[in-house]
């Protein structure tokens, strides 16, 4: 009997050491029933004259859909049919069952980088080479040379077209996906794109709505901040330079919200040379640190208003739609601008300190798509505007302790925890122990409610304790005092 049970513990300490290490389970991603590109479509000067989008619809079917994104698994690769050059790729938005079904993506150059009009080109559809597929088969792959060329002469006209394809592209997907999908309605000005298929096609297209304002119920206006607050998570000083942003050469900033919070929108501290376009802000997720997927939101304003002193000015960008943060999760501020060439572009200002503790400078020249590139050392200079979570005040008491030696933020990230909690149970287990002490020197417990209250206000003014876990205990307290000078005394 005791041989069985040291058997079978020693099985069950093997299978607890398998789950938790994930080494005998290699996961592979099956094979679709179907991978098709259906139709690539080209539209020149679409945001300026001779630039080109390239316009993909695919069908991508699973019996059961693999758990990761779209944008994870497949790549869409543009390339010279002759030499194999690569001339652009992208990755679909994962809206509907993570993008596996009818969808679209879309590869844009501006006028300066567009490849040859009307060329021999080839777009690929693969699966992600990184990955395991199936049972060592080899990523899927499909390919078509066949590209519909629209050229309408002017950017006016090339929108009208891009509108109107769209708008059908839209009535098919919703058809395709089914109820409750609803990505298109109508309007006193025509079809336009529900909250749904503005999520789906802004992050699908970049600058859908500068392309394609009709699409749109609000078109090119500003939104306005409506009680919005400055948080603590932010870098407003220590610049020391600028990084160029313009055309497929984007520019990102990692942070960490210090509490869950609907962010409305960002200040960035910019300049401007020559006439870059619109300048687009956006919110995505990150993986092991670097931006990852598409755009979570985003917004945009003229970024020929910008100024061209050298000394910049903060510029507040409202994102379209807010979005609730998770506390201790990563996210990346991501900037670009339709600039064509280093000679029209934004300069975002950079503190080369490392002056933010809890994110670092990422860049990518592919317009967002593949690896971004970490710059380490950098932060650019950025600051959050937020809707439904802190309070001024709470704001500047809870990130008092961001980039200095007491910053535990990234211990609680990698533990799942709020920042601010994991503070207060640090600094309540101190202030007992504190009261222990003086209780056993003084042998008497009669001063250590002096002594927590005392540390509890200390720690809160200076950012280790909560402001309602400090709210909550000077309550207990007061009516322990109350007790104690009247009722208790009484009899």
């Amino acid at each position: 009997m005791k041989k069985r049970f040291i058997r079978y513990g020693l099985l069950l300490i093997t299978l607890l050491l398998a789950v938790s290490l994930g080494t005998p389970f290699a996961y592979a991603i099956a094979l679709p029933t179907e991978h098709q590109i259906l139709q690539v479509e080209a539209y020149r000067s679409v945001l300026e004259l001779e630039d080109t989008l390239y316009l993909i619809n695919y069908n991508l079917e699973y019996g059961a859909s693999p758990t990761e994104p779209i944008s994870d698994t497949y790549l869409f690769c543009l390339r010279v049919t002759a030499t194999g050059a690569l001339l652009g790729a992208t990755t679909a938005y994962g809206y509907f069952d993570g993008g596996y079904d009818r969808g679209i993506a879309t590869i844009y150059f501006n006028a300066a980088d567009a490849p040859a009009w009307n060329g021999a080109y080839t777009l690929y559809f693969d699966g992600n080479p990184a990955l395991e597929w199936g049972a060592g088969d080899d990523p899927p792959s499909t390919s078509s040379t066949s590209i519909d060329w629209f050229d309408e002469g002017s950017v006016a006209d090339a929108q009208t077209r891009l509108t109107t394809r769209l708008r059908t592209i839209a009535t098919l997907l919703e058809t395709d996906w089914g109820p409750p999908t609803d990505l298109i309605e109508d309007s006193a000005g025509g079809k336009v794109l529900t909250a749904t298929g503005e999520e789906y096609f802004t992050n699908s297209i970049i600058n859908l709505r500068s392309m394609c304002p009709n699409l749109f119920y609000q078109q090119m206006t500003a939104v306005e901040f409506e009680h919005d607050i400055l948080v603590a998570d932010r870098l407003s000083a220590g610049e020391d330079g600028t990084v160029n942003v313009w055309g497929n050469n984007w520019v990102a900033q990692t942070f960490i919200p210090s509490e869950r919070y609907d962010i409305t929108g960002v200040n960035i501290l910019v300049s401007r040379t020559g006439n870059p376009g619109n300048l687009t802000v956006s919110l995505r997720a990150t993986a092991a640190g670097a931006p990852s997927g598409g755009d979570l939101t985003s917004g945009f304003v003229d970024g020929d208003a910008v100024t061209t002193d050298s000394d910049g000015e903060w510029v507040a960008i409202a994102f379209t739609d807010d979005y609730t943060l998770t506390a201790a999760t990563s996210y990346a501020i991501c900037v670009r601008s339709a600039g064509v060439n280093a000679n029209n572009r934004i300069n975002w200002f950079v503190d080369t300190g490392n002056g933010y503790a809890n994110g670092s400078e990422y860049t990518n020249a592919a317009a967002g798509v593949g690896a971004w590139n970490v710059v380490a050392a950098n932060d650019m200079l950025f600051e959050i505007l937020a809707r439904g979570g802190m309070t001024p005040r709470a704001g500047r008491i809870e990130g008092r302790l961001y980039g200095t030696i007491f910053d535990i933020s990234q211990w609680a990230a990698n533990w799942g925890i709020s920042t601010m909690w994991l503070n207060t149970v640090l600094w309540v287990a101190m202030m007992f122990v504190l009261c222990w002490a003086m209780a056993l020197a003084a042998n008497s417990w009669d001063a250590t409610m002096l002594l927590i209250a005392g540390c509890t206000a200390i720690g809160w003014r200076a950012g280790f304790v909560d402001t309602i876990f400090m709210a909550l205990l000077m309550a207990v307290m007061a009516i322990g005092v109350i007790y104690a000078a009247f009722w208790k005394k009484s009899y």
